[in-house]
């Protein structure tokens, strides 16, 4: 299995005597890319469907060469040797794949969707119950979930010399308070994932955590992505306020 670094620190930011720590909390959806299809095996065994790719991140990226490999080569064989079936990817699907990843590669790293969520409701890529207004109650948790496109895969390899792909994101916060313009900068743990593939579907979740409750009134929350490998950027500006009154 691979192991993914899923940070979780408080940093503390002060506005005039408002005090918030910002906690966040990533959530990396590896889905698989490639789907092959099995063909009839030449000794006249039942078929399978075998699903490549598929890689669980849970812990430390340095454990990343510790995994158990099941890819499909270019002639269609499966590596794992407990698998002796013979499978026949789509050439379609594989050419189409290709120009997808290169596509990829000249994209611009930005934000293709990015919206405000509830808590603790993020459960994969595309997998969540949306907060339906940018209005937030006193000391409830300010989560944006974030899909980032263009990032780019840093070519690796495990001990065993089979490709690994890297992804390394910076995330940062500026909460600017129209009350009094005054502003804090929060700085938070970078992002980090390996996976077999070159993943295009991950998503960020970054909660802004009230732990002193914030004063009613209107504020924005400039998010600031950086792809650590080539130094690259983009950002999210997004309008908030915080509340007591029902959102209808």
């Amino acid at each position: 299995m691979i192991k993914e670094s899923s940070p979780n620190k408080g940093i503390i930011a002060t506005i005039g005597m408002l005090v918030m720590i910002a906690t966040l909390i990533v959530a990396v959806s590896v889905i698989s890319s490639d789907k092959a299809e099995a063909a009839p095996s030449n000794n006249g065994g039942n078929n399978n469907t075998n699903t490549n790719g598929n890689v669980t991140n849970n812990n430390s990226i340095t454990n990343a060469t510790k995994v158990s490999r099941n890819e499909t080569t270019k002639e269609g064989l499966n590596d794992n040797s407990n698998n002796s079936s013979t499978i026949s990817p789509d050439s379609q699907f594989i050419k189409a794949r290709e120009q997808y990843l290169r596509s990829w590669e000249q994209s611009n790293f930005s934000s293709e969707f990015a919206t405000f969520v509830i808590p603790n409701s993020v459960n994969g890529y595309g997998i969540y119950d949306e907060h339906r207004s940018n209005i937030f109650k006193p000391g409830e948790p300010i989560v944006l979930y974030v899909e980032p496109i263009g990032f780019t895969h840093k070519k690796l390899t495990d001990e065993s010399g089979n490709a690994l792909y890297n992804v390394k994101l910076i995330p940062s916060v500026i909460i600017s308070s129209k009350i009094d313009n005054k502003s804090a900068s929060i700085d938070l743990p970078p992002i980090a994932f390996t996976s077999h593939r070159k993943n295009t579907e991950a998503e960020l979740t970054i909660t802004v955590t009230q732990n002193t409750p914030i004063p009613e009134g209107e504020y924005k929350i400039l998010y600031t992505i950086k792809d650590a490998q080539p130094n690259k950027s983009f950002d999210i500006t997004k309008k908030v306020i915080i509340s007591n009154r029902e959102v209808v």
